[in-house]
């Protein structure tokens, strides 16, 4: 069955310990965790300590943690960026050992680049994406690709043939269609192309077209969440489905984290009644 989680990404200057309890005190299942640069969580600052500490909390209150957000340019990039990005993701396998050592968290991660890289650029995304692929095969861990809009990466077609060059035992998707519902491709279709191979997903709200978008959190949009979660579940999905609050969202004056998180839960814990869940 889907469970209900949600993403540190809305939350960048709390603490890992009061964003878990925050989270588990709302009703979520599970969390994802971001350790990008910007965020207290970042992987820089994580010590063996933290660790410790946070896999013994993610125990204590029965969370699961089903995905780790490493999001790391891989095109358009100069090489130190590009080696720092590598670094993260590599990083980022190893502390999703450490977590959950029987049942590592995927590693979610876009490729960088812009909508018009794809066609040049794409066989060297293929190349870009091998030794991170190799690491998480050693090390039992899955990656999460994400197409992100306005990216290289970013439509159900792309993925699904970046899937099919490089293959599926440990490379899958993080399935967020509001990447999607902004270019105006159909859920139907992004559901068929992609459920089967999604580890993770996120959700949040989306107004307007690319590039004229603007993220929102869930219940500030007419969307049907639940019809996506019958959708996935009918296509076989049974993993996490995760509020993720937007950088959009972040930027408003006066932007309250928690307010935001309460919202979202609020919403989506409806649409998973209403989808029989």
């Amino acid at each position: 069955m889907q469970q209900l989680g949600v993403s540190n990404w809305g939350m960048p200057q709390i603490g890992f310990e009061p964003f878990a309890r925050f989270a588990h005190e709302l009703g979520f299942a599970g969390i994802e965790l971001t350790v990008l640069g910007n965020w207290s969580t970042r992987l820089e600052d994580i010590t063996p300590v933290d660790v410790r500490t946070w896999r013994e909390l993610i125990s204590e209150l029965g969370l699961e943690l089903p995905a780790i957000a490493s999001h790391s340019p891989l095109l358009e990039v100069d090489e130190e960026t590009l080696q720092s990005g590598y670094r993260r993701l590599l990083g980022a396998i190893e502390l999703a050992r450490e977590l959950v050592p029987g049942r590592p968290p995927a590693i979610n991660t876009t490729i960088g680049g812009s909508v018009g890289d794809w066609e040049g650029k794409r066989h060297q995304a293929l190349d870009r994406l091998g030794p991170v692929l190799e690491a998480a095969r050693s090390a039992g861990v899955d990656i999460a690709l994400e197409p992100h809009v306005g990216s290289a990466l970013h439509t159900p077609r792309q993925t699904a043939w970046v899937l099919e060059q490089l293959g599926r035992e440990n490379l899958g998707v993080n399935f967020d269609y509001s990447h999607f519902l902004a270019q105006d491709i159909d859920l139907q279709e992004s559901v068929d192309l992609l459920a089967g191979d999604t580890l993770h997903t996120h959700l949040k709200g989306v107004r307007g077209r690319w590039p004229d978008h603007e993220f929102l959190v869930p219940g500030e949009d007419e969307y049907d969440y639940a019809e996506e979660l019958r959708l996935m579940q009918a296509a076989g999905y049974r993993g996490f489905q995760t509020l993720e609050v937007s950088v959009m969202v972040q930027r408003r004056s006066g932007y309250d984290p928690f307010e935001s998180a309460r919202l979202g839960h609020t919403t989506l814990a409806r649409a998973f009644i209403e989808a029989g869940l």
